[in-house]
């Protein structure tokens, strides 16, 4: 292929998709030259080969599903936060049950105490 013709190509295939101007191993350029050939780059026979320079760039179709597990991860984050929540309520209410019990039973126990005291000083008195 000479360079006009791959000028040609690329002018092209530009003109399709503005989008493949973004630097991937699926641009307009990757397009043109085609499938590589591993240990060199197509048009240059030496340097690194275009897997080489995009190992760790995610395609943007990782990028949904990614997006897609960090949603369903969200989702259960707040449903277990929402169950946390609802215990954390249930355990106040029944601590505050616990408290008015407890209130209760001491003001009953100072009755029965005054009631005590009133009965021993009647007896002393007879």
């Amino acid at each position: 292929m000479d360079f006009t013709c791959l000028q040609e190509a690329i002018e092209h295939i530009e003109s399709q998709d503005p989008s493949n101007k973004e630097f991937s191993q699926n641009d307009f350029l990757a397009q043109v030259l085609g499938k590589e050939h591993p240990g060199r780059v197509c048009g240059l026979d030496f340097g690194p080969c275009p897997s080489q320079c995009f190992c760790n760039v995610p395609q943007q179709s990782d990028y949904g599903v990614q997006i897609e597990e960090y949603q369903m991860e969200i989702v259960k984050l707040k449903a277990e936060a929402a169950k946390l929540k609802a215990a954390a309520a249930e355990k106040k209410a029944k601590r505050q049950r616990m408290v008015a019990e407890a209130t209760e039973e001491k003001a009953t126990m100072q009755k029965m105490e005054t009631l005590l005291r009133f009965i021993i000083e009647q007896q002393k008195g007879n």
